[in-house]
């Protein structure tokens, strides 16, 4: 089978919006995760 040059360009287009979007969700679960990182590091240097 061989794709035209059109429906390459579309499905490239949707794979770039959907890593965007899959990042976007990463970039919301390792925020939180950074800052728990950082607040058990500040305790870290408090109590010991």
């Amino acid at each position: 089978k061989k794709r035209t040059k059109a429906s390459n360009v579309k499905n490239e287009k949707r794979f770039a919006s959907n890593l965007f979007e899959l990042s976007a969700q990463i970039a919301q679960v390792v925020e939180p995760l950074a800052q728990i990182e950082e607040v058990s590091e500040n305790c870290k240097y408090k109590y010991f």
